[in-house]
């Protein structure tokens, strides 16, 4: 594993875009972890590490090695920084991912697999379930709407929208927040559209074909 990159951060070069959706996801994500004590985890598409801060700072993670993964540089310096990860590897994720067979305890792909074609985003998922211990939970989220994203930096462009039955077909569980309009782009309506996210929330997370985001999760079976 490739744990540090030697070189220099050049933010005027590279978008460190975050994104809103750790915010929004938090309370959702933060029901679905596990006891994570002496667990491999395993961030993919990490990005800036918010997610990984948030699970270091809401779970106890004794005897734990938290990786993540991502196909930035700059965004895995920006987490090798502010010590989030116990490793980091770049890696776009089109590949196989660099762990043996049922190696893992605990992974999380938070709005990454749009970033993918749809092949590609099988492929992933075929290698999630590889990579997998019997138990081990798996957390995916991703827009339940076609996003044209404003920003400049490619990685943060959208290649590929997964449904609810995409996921119910591999035997996840699903849930949604929100309604099923677009958020991403700024004008007057922007706060009004988040308003609705949070009213229509209780409704969507149960009937989530017509939430915005989608929670998509499961247990690997037990042999």
């Amino acid at each position: 594993m490739n744990k540090f990159f030697p070189l220099e951060m050049k933010q005027d070069s590279f978008d460190l875009h975050g994104g809103v959706h750790p915010t929004i996801y938090d309370p959702f994500l933060s029901a679905l972890l596990p006891d994570l004590k002496n667990k491999v985890i395993l961030d993919l598409g990490c990005g800036k590490g918010v997610i990984g801060y948030l699970i270091r700072s809401q779970r106890n993670l004794t005897g734990s090695t938290m990786i993540g993964i991502d196909a930035g540089k700059e965004y895995l310096l920006f987490t090798q920084k502010h010590k989030i990860y116990d490793q980091t590897i770049q890696s776009d994720l089109k590949n196989k991912l660099p762990f043996k067979n049922k190696s893992v305890d605990f992974i999380i792909c938070s709005e990454v697999i749009e970033h993918l074609n749809k092949q590609s985003g099988e492929k992933l998922l075929t290698e999630i379930e590889r990579i997998s211990k019997p138990g081990t939970r798996v957390v995916i989220t991703t827009p339940n709407v076609w996003l044209q994203m404003p920003f400049k930096n490619s990685l943060d462009k959208h290649f590929s929208l997964w449904s609810v039955s995409d996921f119910r077909k591999k035997g996840y569980t699903v849930r949604g927040i929100g309604i099923k309009l677009p958020f991403n782009k700024s004008s007057w309506y922007t706060n009004f559209i988040f308003s609705l996210y949070y009213f229509m929330t209780p409704f969507s997370y149960i009937f989530p074909k017509i939430s915005g985001l989608l929670i998509a999760y499961k247990d690997i079976p037990q042999i």
